[in-house]
């Protein structure tokens, strides 16, 4: 076992599991969309990420082992401000856009972006039903 700080919060997790998945397991809801475990890692959806005290940039929680010692933000307003850019983008791809949408309502977003307006907020913060522009 080994100790990870996330947000200043003490985590004890295993070694070598995910940053995501230790988060999780703790009760830190890191957005996300494409993590599996049934399948490999990619960090495609860009939602999970974290930045790591000492490291420059930003860095898929997914895809990035958890080991001993680190330091990890995982809100604030950076971070925010690009995962609500990345759903943005899925939003507004043209064709797939309504897919987009179904997908991020499946995993917990909702009245995640609308034309009056940037609007970005955790399921369980507002009302589920998906409004329409």
């Amino acid at each position: 076992m080994i100790t990870i700080y996330i947000d200043k919060r003490k985590i004890v997790t295993e070694k070598g599991m995910n940053l995501l998945q230790a988060a999780l397991n703790n009760g830190i809801k890191i957005p996300n969309l494409c993590y599996s475990r049934k399948i490999s890692l990619t960090g495609a959806c860009r939602l999970c990420i974290v930045k790591i005290e000492g490291r420059k940039g930003f860095v898929a929680s997914c895809s990035t082992l958890a080991e001993q010692g680190m330091r990890i933000t995982a809100f604030d307003d950076e971070l925010e401000e690009c995962r609500e850019r990345e759903i943005e983008l899925l939003c507004r791809s043209g064709k797939r856009s309504a897919d987009a949408w179904r997908i991020l309502n499946d995993a917990g977003f909702a009245n995640i972006y609308n034309v009056e307006g940037g609007i970005l907020a955790w399921a369980d913060e507002i009302d589920t039903t998906m409004r329409k522009y």
